[in-house]
C-alpha cells in the first residue's frame, strides 16, 4: 500500500522491507528539513506494528485497530509538546519509563510516538538516552525531527535513522494538482 504524500513512499518500503526479513529495529529517527507529513509515515508504521495481521498493512478492522483509529489503544503512547510550552519536560520521559515497566496489554509491542524529538529539554533527552541504550523487550520508539535544531549525537547514533527528502519543484506541482489545485489561479494570485 503507498501512502498519499509520494516522497514519503521510499521510506515506507524501507520499512517493509526490514519487516518482511525480519530485520526491524527499536528505534527510529525520521529526519526531514521541513513539514513534509512525516507524522503521516511514522502513525502508518504504528498502525502496522499494532495491528494483529501480520506485515505493516494494518486492516483497520482487527480489535488493535479499532482502537488505535479511537484513540484508545492502551499500548501506543504519544509524547508531544505541552499546549503553550516550547520543550518536552523531564516528566513526559519519566512517564514513558513507566509506561515500559508494564507488559503490553494487547499483542506483544509497546510503541511510543516523540513528535517532535528536538523539543526535549536537556533532562528529558538523557532520560530517554537512558532508555533507548537498553530498550525494553519489544518496545518500539519512533522519533520525529523535522527542524533544524539539534538534537544529540549520542540519541541520534542509537537509532535507525530515515532521511525523508524534499520532493522536487516538479513532483510537487504534480501532487498538487491531483489534490485539485488549481496552478494557474495560484499563480495569478502573485
Amino acid at each position: 500500500m503507498k501512502i498519499d504524500c509520494p516522497w514519503l513512499n521510499e521510506a515506507w518500503r524501507f520499512l517493509v522491507n526490514s519487516e518482511e526479513k525480519n530485520r526491524l529495529g527499536q528505534i527510529y529517527l525520521f529526519k526531514t528539513q521541513e513539514k513534509l507529513a512525516t507524522e503521516t509515515l511514522i502513525d502508518k508504521f504504528a498502525e502496522g506494528l499494532i495491528c494483529e495481521k501480520e506485515g505493516l498493512d494494518a486492516c483497520g478492522t482487527c480489535r488493535n485497530c479499532v482502537l488505535m483509529n479511537a484513540k484508545s489503544f492502551p499500548d501506543l503512547k504519544r509524547i508531544e509538546l505541552p499546549e503553550n510550552q516550547n520543550v518536552i519536560p523531564v516528566e513526559a520521559i519519566r512517564e514513558l519509563i513507566s509506561f515500559f515497566s508494564t507488559k503490553p496489554a494487547f499483542g506483544g509491542r509497546k510503541i511510543t510516538i516523540i513528535n517532535p524529538v528536538e523539543n526535549l529539554n536537556f533532562f528529558a533527552a538523557n532520560a530517554l538516552l537512558k532508555i533507548i541504550e537498553e530498550p525494553p523487550e519489544h518496545s518500539f520508539f519512533l522519533l520525529n525531527w523535522e527542524t533544524s535544531r539539534p538534537v544529540t549525537r549520542t540519541l541520534t547514533s542509537r537509532c535507525t535513522q530515515i532521511y525523508i527528502s524534499s520532493p522536487s519543484r516538479e513532483s510537487s506541482l504534480k501532487w498538487l494538482v491531483s489534490r485539485g489545485v488549481n496552478l494557474e489561479k495560484f499563480n495569478e494570485d502573485d
